[in-house]
């Protein structure tokens, strides 16, 4: 597995040209620019605030207001949701320039992930500036910022290299992601606290991926306050990035062998 990702970052001058490349096609003709991709988190978190307090009448979560621990769960989301949707299209948009060359397959969904990292780069950014105005700036527990996002990273890669391979082989794959995306969201605390679930069946909540990104991320963005992910949550959820990663090693090897039927 290891010589596997050694030849993928061989070739990270190839992906950065084209993360870049896919950044400039989605974003040209438009006269916002990347600005399309920090409104669908604002516009998310817009909604979720309406309707939870202004039509249910919830103010906080927890010890923090409601925006601010909204605006610390949904900007982990968002990096995911966008990751893994332009990841599941990576393979069949770059079919061509795959089929006439010998490019290790992850190459297009790390360019993918690599694209989504600069978006989410200037959300985080946005998003800790309105923390620091709302008097929730920065401590030292941002020290954390850097696990929490290499978490997202290295779990959501080899998720969208599945999709990616599963979406050459069946289109229908990249009508699924979105909607399976917003019932794990709804799975994941972002939303609803931890303390909603029986004590009995918080396992379940330490078996969900999502769970542990969104716990690092507010963990460093709002302080000691916030809950730090567990040993055992730890444990588990990288047993679950190793896991995924050996299952996305071995559909990629399959794909290859398969790669002029599939495309």
């Amino acid at each position: 597995m290891a010589r596997r990702w050694e030849l993928v970052c061989a070739h990270s001058r190839l992906i950065g040209f084209l993360s870049m490349r896919e950044l400039e096609r989605r974003f040209a003709g438009s006269l916002l620019g990347w600005w399309w991709s920090v409104a669908f988190p604002l516009a998310q978190m817009a909604t979720f605030l309406l309707v939870l307090q202004v039509g249910l009448g919830v103010t906080a979560r927890g010890d923090y207001p409601l925006a601010v621990a909204l605006a610390a769960g949904i900007v982990a989301w968002a990096f995911l949701t966008e990751a893994v949707v332009n990841m599941t299209h990576a393979i069949s948009a770059n079919s061509t320039l795959l089929r006439n060359s010998a490019l290790p397959v992850e190459v297009f969904p790390a360019a993918s992930l690599c694209a989504a990292l600069v978006t989410h780069a200037i959300i985080l950014t946005l998003v800790m500036i309105g923390l620091a105005v709302a008097a929730y700036p920065p401590g030292l527990t941002i020290l954390v910022l850097p696990y929490a996002i290499a978490c997202l990273c290295a779990f959501a890669l080899p998720l969208g290299i599945i999709c990616s391979v599963a979406n050459a082989a069946f289109r229908d794959v990249a009508q699924a992601v979105v909607p399976l995306l917003a019932l794990w969201f709804w799975l994941t605390p972002i939303v609803w606290p931890v303390s909603r679930i029986p004590g009995d069946l918080r396992w379940l909540v330490e078996l969900n991926p999502g769970a542990h990104i969104v716990n690092a991320y507010r963990y460093a963005l709002l302080g000691d306050s916030a809950s730090l992910p567990s040993a055992r949550e730890t444990l588990i959820f990288w047993a679950m990035v190793l896991l995924l990663s050996a299952t996305a090693m071995l559909v990629t090897k399959a794909f290859r062998r398969q790669l002029g039927d599939m495309l």
